[in-house]
Formats: C-alpha cells, sequence, structure tokens
C-alpha cells in the first residue's frame, strides 16, 4: 500500500510506540525510521554511539521478529527545529507519508506544534495515530471528509483521492467506512429577514432546496469517478451546517478511530499552506487522522 513509509519517534519512544505502527509497517515496501536526537557535547559522543547502536538493534529487530522485515534505514535527527529537518529528509529521500504518534491529555488538547508542521508542510500524506484509537476490542470506524462543493480541479481530484486512500486503509485496519460530507446554504438567514432584500418564504426554501440537491449530485459524481460502490462503505452521511463545526463534532459523538481529510486548499504557492477550515477542524479533532494534499502541492521548505 505505501511505496516509501517514514516513522517518526522521538528519542525516547516505547514500545507502545512502535506497536502503534504496525498495521503501517506491515503494509509498506519500505520502512524508514526518523529519531529525534538531542545535541550531546563531544564528551559524550560515546554515550551517543552506543544510544544509536541500541535504537537500531531494538527497532531491526522489532521489525524482523513481528513482520519479517528486513531491517530498516534508521536516520537520527539532531537539528533544530526537528520538524523542519524531519521535512527536509522526507523531500530528500521521497517518502510517500509520514506516520507520527500523537497523544491527547489534560496539558495537550489539540495536535502539537510539531504534528501541525508537518500538517501545513509536508509534502507527503501525513499520518497521525493516537493510542487511543483502534482499541483491539472494537471495530475501527474510519471516516472520509468530502468538500463536495471543492471549487478547483485540484480540489475536486483530492476529493477522489481521498475516497480511494479511504478505502484502501479501511481494508488494512478491517474498518467499517463511512464518507461524511456537509453543505449549508449561508444566504437564508439574510435572505429571509434583511428588510431590504427579504424574499418570499417559498422563494427561499426553493433555495436551499437547490443547494441540497446540487450537493446530493456532485457527492454522488465524486463517489462515482473514485470508483466506489455502496459495497465499498457503510453510509453516506450529509449534515447541513458548518464543516469546521460539523466534521469535529460527528468524529466525537460517533467516536470516530481515524478521518481521513485534505488540508491544502491549493497548490503550486509556496507559502500558501494550509486552508482556513482544514485549520480550524484541525484545532478541534482530537482523534487520529490521514491527511492528504493535492497533488502537485509544493512544500515551501527547500
Amino acid at each position: 500500500m505505501f511505496q516509501n513509509a517514514a516513522f517518526f519517534l522521538p528519542h525516547d519512544f516505547d514500545q507502545e510506540s512502535l506497536e502503534l505502527f504496525g498495521k503501517t509497517v506491515e503494509k509498506s515496501k519500505a520502512v524508514s525510521f526518523l529519531i529525534s536526537l538531542p545535541s550531546f557535547p563531544s564528551k559524550l559522543e560515546t554515550v551517543v554511539v552506543e544510544y544509536k547502536a541500541a535504537v537500531e538493534e531494538k527497532i531491526n529487530k522489532w521489525l524482523s521478529a513481528t513482520y519479517g522485515v528486513e531491517p530498516s534505514e534508521i536516520h537520527f535527527i539532531n537539528k533544530d527545529p526537528v520538524a523542519i529537518e524531519v521535512i527536509k529528509e522526507v523531500i530528500k529521500n521521497r517518502y510517500d507519508v509520514l506516520v507520527k504518534e500523537v497523544v491527547f491529555n489534560n496539558d495537550q488538547k489539540n495536535y502539537d506544534s510539531m504534528a501541525m508542521t508537518f500538517l501545513r508542510k509536508a509534502p507527503c500524506e501525513v499520518m497521525l495515530l493516537s493510542q487511543d484509537d483502534f482499541a483491539a476490542d472494537e471495530e475501527p470506524s474510519i471516516i472520509i471528509a468530502i468538500d463536495a462543493f471543492a471549487e478547483t480541479a485540484e480540489g475536486q481530484d483530492l476529493n477522489i483521492q481521498l475516497l480511494k486512500k479511504g478505502l484502501l486503509l479501511a481494508h488494512m485496519y478491517d474498518a467499517s467506512l463511512e464518507i461524511l460530507s456537509c453543505w449549508d446554504f449561508e444566504y437564508e438567514s439574510f435572505l429571509r429577514n434583511s428588510p431590504f432584500a427579504k424574499l418570499p418564504e417559498n422563494a427561499v426554501d426553493s433555495m436551499i432546496i437547490e443547494k441540497e440537491n446540487d450537493h446530493e449530485a456532485k457527492l454522488d459524481n465524486i463517489i462515482k469517478n473514485a470508483g466506489l460502490s455502496p459495497e465499498d462503505f457503510m453510509n453516506v452521511t450529509v449534515l447541513r451546517g458548518n464543516p469546521k463545526e460539523i466534521i469535529p463534532d460527528y468524529a466525537l459523538s460517533n467516536a470516530a478511530d481515524l478521518i481521513v481529510m485534505g488540508t491544502v486548499a491549493r497548490t503550486g504557492i509556496p507559502g500558501f499552506i494550509i486552508g482556513n477550515t482544514a485549520e480550524t477542524i484541525l484545532g478541534r479533532l482530537t482523534t487520529s487522522i490521514y491527511a492528504m494534499k493535492p497533488r502537485g502541492f509544493r512544500s515551501p521548505i527547500s
């Protein structure tokens, strides 16, 4: 499924972090690990050498014993900022996915700053995994968030890629798959209540129905173009409202294990990193996510 996957680990990682990556490792043709390493003074060089040797042995022994995978490449990152150096490694080695653990608790209620940097600037797909998701005794659930009203060809293509990737991930995790899309008619209050532009109730009602029908037709067309059939997913959920609120609330109330979504609205403009809607959604999510950018996205990191 993945041709060249990279897994980021902090220098003090534990066995649980490795196990969290297991399914993705199993489905990867080539596996590399990027490990942060504090800058040590030269007099501790022997300690650093021993640490690197121990880490390499631990990771490769786990890979061999658990998955029969050949010893992986392990790169140690000892420059700051670590997130930027990791992205440079991604670009250099052309990884197609970057995987990182995320932890949510009383002190960390959102994705950490490194995770957000990966989401904004890494040129590859980014998978953020939480230990709280994918409970062994439950069927995992994956939700694909689709913007049926994507205005650009890039956005429309991204929708199709999200659906295809979501289906692959559902097979990978033996998970149920749901498609979620939102629509709204933002002019309703103005057209019904403005003393200067008030329209008859039935006229506004007709506009709302037209918008809803247009959304349904566009969503059906996206699913068809992606080659998905009703047997591939559990449900298509369409909700009226702002996606900035709907998607995080729906993910929480339905205990989703993984959200598949796009994070960038446009490509080809260094510095245009993340869409406003995606930024707000990410600020409220507390679940694992698989984030994709449009084909042709250029990272501002060189």
